[in-house]
């Protein structure tokens, strides 16, 4: 007797491809990259991953670094002396309205603003931190704010993994971001990007999204609101920024 078929359905929306893997090393707790439904209105915006390819190489690498062959000095060693301590700062305690994620926090922007993090939409997105959205549940949001936090490779400037983190929002779509000017992110510069598009109920989708680097990761961090609302949106999604801080 043949087996039963498979109840097995494929995905829903194909989603975009993923991103090349990404080298060792540690990386903050999250959840994912990938294409989200944001609500039945916003369906289908997507924010991906940041994959990093670059190998930092240190001097052992190099063959004239002293200490190689026919070095007299080879295998000795110069004491450094130890830098004198420098008073460092308490970590900043989060308030009772922040959204904690992995090194940071930020204070939800207002009424209506709830953290949807653990929404089961979110389970199988391993680079995504944190995410709070206008409306109480995934389904129901009206604008949603997505931070996805991974391990920089040493990379220090934001410049260098721009061209990457562009092609991963807008994904496979013939969208063309548009420059924000810089701004700072709790004294990190970071770089932006404004996009608009047509999801797949036809409904224009609008992305402000910034890159930041601090303490050896990225952070993306990305509004997704309907055309129409920019007012209400920008200025709630300012509120998030100017309210971020960096907790390590």
């Amino acid at each position: 007797m043949p087996p039963p078929p498979s109840s097995t359905k494929p995905p829903a929306d194909g989603g975009f491809p993923p991103p090349p893997p990404a080298p060792p090393g540690p990386r903050p707790s999250g959840r994912g990259p990938g294409r989200w439904l944001l609500g039945g209105l916003l369906a289908l915006v997507m924010v991906a991953a940041i994959a990093v390819s670059l190998v930092v190489t240190g001097q052992d690498d190099d063959p004239t670094a002293s200490g190689g062959a026919g070095d007299d000095t080879a295998g000795q060693t110069t004491p450094t002396p130890e830098p004198s301590p420098t008073p460092t700062e308490p970590a900043p305690v989060p308030p009772a309205d922040a959204l904690v994620g992995a090194g940071y926090f930020y204070e939800l922007p207002g009424i209506g603003w709830t953290d949807i993090s653990d929404a089961r939409q979110l389970a199988d997105a391993p680079t995504v931190d944190t995410m709070s959205a206008l409306g109480t549940t995934f389904r129901n949001a009206s604008a949603n704010i997505l931070v996805e936090a991974f391990t920089s490779g040493g990379i220090t400037e934001p410049e260098d993994l721009e061209s990457q983190w562009k092609r991963n929002i807008v994904g496979g779509t013939d969208v063309t971001p548009r420059d924000l000017p810089d701004r700072d992110i709790d004294g990190e510069r970071a770089i932006g990007i404004a996009i608009e598009r047509d999801n797949d109920a036809g409904v224009s989708v609008r992305q402000r999204a910034y890159l930041v680097l601090h303490d050896g990761n990225q952070f993306s961090i990305a509004l997704s609101y309907p055309a129409g609302t920019d007012d209400i949106a920008l200025a709630d999604f300012e509120k998030a920024l100017d309210s971020w801080r960096w907790t390590r």
